[in-house]
């Protein structure tokens, strides 16, 4: 069977403030409906990443750790999925309507 490798889930990319595309997961939706399964994604917000940083660098201390980003979907719970403590601005495809509640 062939794999099935994802860069993100991001649903938009923003290449500009004024400006949002498709992001990478508009493709994977046809995808996984054609092939009947989910791929593995190696970006946020999987730990994949953090890992390899990790591997490359040794571990990393969650007290001194901090993921900044502005997507709740992505950066934010590549976050909470490391365990690391986030930072979410509201440059790029955030809004504060995200995270109220």
């Amino acid at each position: 069977m062939l794999s099935f490798i994802a860069p993100d889930c991001d649903a938009l990319f923003s290449p500009t403030r004024e400006r949002q595309v498709p992001g990478a997961l508009m493709m994977q939706i046809g995808l996984m409906t054609l092939l009947d399964r989910k791929p593995v994604v190696l970006g946020k917000p999987e730990r994949h990443l953090f890992d390899l940083i990790e591997s490359e660098h040794g571990p990393m201390d969650p007290s001194r750790t901090v993921m900044v980003g502005d997507n709740y979907n992505t950066d934010m719970k590549f976050g909470f999925n490391c365990n690391i403590r986030t930072c979410l601005v509201t440059t790029g495809n955030a809004a504060p309507s995200d995270v109220e509640g």
